[in-house]
């Protein structure tokens, strides 16, 4: 309230009142400070205050309230400025504001962590890595960016001996830290055999009379032709761990030969081929060129000539072995009888056999009864030779056969009263002699002891 008082010359005095109403519309005037530069700490956070921007901002009545609008910062405020509003209000509610640029920074160096790490070469006898390999959860405050490391090629010369590494942990503000870890290098890759001995295949040969054959092979180093990727192929050692070896006695069918071959770091390749024997021997049939019996009351019974066959490998039910006429077979006496004998052995080899089996009725026990005595024969039983003398007759041949009929030997002579036949050799057992003397045939039997 305000009074007015007006006063005349005449000192006379009037008075009056009005209402004055006092206003404060001017703004405060609010000051920032210049742009500046804050740094994230190890959680990657970073905040300001009011004081850190206020420079002093003033009212001519009095200042009511400071604030910011962003007063904290993390890693994604990284390297763009950010603009900060700074509001002063004063104490009649006006308002002034300001703006600075606060400028965020990461200066925390990641923490390095590595670890130990193995690898193996490749074919080319080479190893690579990257950063990642040997890191063991390095961090940073805001985000890992890059893994380097230091040797990260390795080769053959490396393998026994333990390479140190450096790993580089790089964040995204090109903050970095070292540590270095252990890479030990393995070969674990054998020799590759390109080629070697090849598999073989032979038999036991048409006249062979063991069921096996001797092979010779090389199975030396210049038998092979080798990769690897740290070796040099002369320097690989190549052992025999399986099978009969070159030269060795090989029997009917399948023989795997194993070889082992060890490069320089200990891996071991281990190269199989197979030895295959086949049975290519017919089976033996001891065959007679022809035979001359003796039948008895008209008729003769044809012995079992199969137990004169026998096979390298085959026997017993093994052997097929087929007569005809079969053992036991009755013939006419007088005939002339084809005999046939086939061997099959288990592997289908087949020999045949064949001869004729003359039964002679001249030659019977009543006619060399009579005939015989024009003959003499001692001593008997015999060792090792007999004696024959005749009464006048010369002895042109002697043929030798076994109780069954079998020709052995026969013998021709010159004309003589005294002949010898040597039996030394013959195995214990009865014998017939068919004696050709001139115009007749003598039939002696004589024991061999």
């Amino acid at each position: 309230t305000v009074t007015l008082t007006v006063t005349d010359t005449n000192m006379n005095v009037s008075m009056c009142t009005t209402l004055v109403t006092v206003e404060d519309n001017v703004a405060p005037t609010a000051n920032c400070v210049g742009p500046f530069t804050v740094q994230l700490d190890a959680m990657g956070m970073a905040s300001i205050t009011v004081a850190d921007i206020d420079n002093v901002s003033s009212d001519a009545c009095g200042i009511a309230s400071t604030s910011i609008d962003i007063s904290s910062f993390d890693c994604t405020d990284v390297g763009t400025p950010v603009t900060v509003t700074l509001t002063v209000t004063d104490t009649n509610m006006n308002v002034s504001m300001c703006t600075t640029l606060v400028t965020v920074e990461d200066m925390v160096a990641p923490i390095a962590t590595a670890m130990n790490i193995t690898v193996q070469l490749d074919a080319l006898g080479m190893a690579f890595i990257t950063g990642a390999d040997v890191d063991d959860g390095s961090t940073d405050n805001c985000a890992v960016d890059s893994l380097t490391v230091v040797p990260d090629v390795f080769d053959c010369t490396d393998v026994g001996t333990p390479v140190t590494v450096t790993l580089t942990v790089t964040d995204a503000s090109g903050n970095s830290s070292d540590t270095t870890a252990v890479v030990t290098v393995e070969d674990t890759l054998g020799v590759v055999v390109i080629s070697g001995p090849v598999d073989i295949f032979t038999g036991t040969g048409t006249n062979d009379t063991s069921c096996s054959a001797i092979v010779n092979y090389d199975a030396s180093i210049n038998a092979f032709v080798l990769e690897d990727n740290c070796t040099d192929p002369s320097m690989v050692i190549i052992s025999q761990t399986g099978g009969l070896g070159s030269g060795a006695t090989f029997p009917v069918g399948l023989t795997v030969e194993e070889y082992t071959l060890t490069d320089i770091n200990g891996n071991d390749t281990v190269y199989t081929f197979t030895v295959s024997i086949t049975d290519t021997t017919i089976p033996l049939i001891d065959c007679p060129d022809a035979l001359i019996v003796f039948g008895d009351s008209g008729s003769y019974i044809i012995p079992d000539f199969t137990t004169s066959v026998s096979d390298n490998c085959s026997s017993g039910a093994d052997l097929v072995v087929v007569q005809t006429p079969a053992g036991g077979t009755v013939v006419a006496d007088p005939s002339v009888n084809t005999v046939t004998i086939t061997a099959t052995d288990a592997f289908g080899n087949i020999a045949n056999c064949e001869f004729i089996l003359t039964v002679d009725t001249t030659l019977g026990l009543e006619d060399s009864i009579v005939i015989a005595t024009q003959v003499s024969l001692y001593p008997n039983p015999a060792t090792s030779q007999i004696i024959l003398e005749t009464n006048g007759n010369f002895i042109q041949s002697i043929t030798l056969f076994d109780l069954n009929g079998r020709l052995i030997t026969q013998k021709d002579y010159a004309a003589s009263s005294e002949y010898e036949l040597d039996v030394s050799r013959l195995s214990e057992g009865v014998y017939y002699l068919s004696i050709q003397t001139e115009g007749s045939v003598v039939v002696k039997r004589f024991i061999k002891k």
